[in-house]
């Protein structure tokens, strides 16, 4: 699937990254600091995120489920889990170490 000749993927993966630098800059910061002090902890607590607080907000969302996977010392994949389709790309990507 195709958006103005872009990959939907492509798309998807830009919008994850435009919607936590929003999230950040409009004062969602602090709720994703009490989701842990670390990138694994942070990833373990996103079914909480979703279940409970957006699930508050929007009670007719259907909730994604993520699991964490150690690679090795430094490397964790996300497993996601959703019955809704092609959004698999929000949650895609790699983060690099500062």
């Amino acid at each position: 699937m195709f958006f103005l000749g872009v990959p939907a993927d492509s798309v998807w993966d830009l919008f994850g990254v435009y919607w936590v630098v929003w999230c950040l800059k409009n004062g969602y910061d602090g709720l994703f600091r009490t989701l842990g002090g670390n990138l694994k902890t942070f990833l373990s607590n996103l079914d909480f995120l979703h279940s409970v607080y957006m699930k508050t907000m929007y009670s007719n969302m259907t909730v994604p489920q993520f699991r964490v996977e150690d690679i090795d010392e430094k490397h964790l994949r996300l497993h996601y889990y959703s019955s809704r389709r092609n959004l698999h790309g929000v949650v895609s990507g790699k983060h690099a170490p500062r």
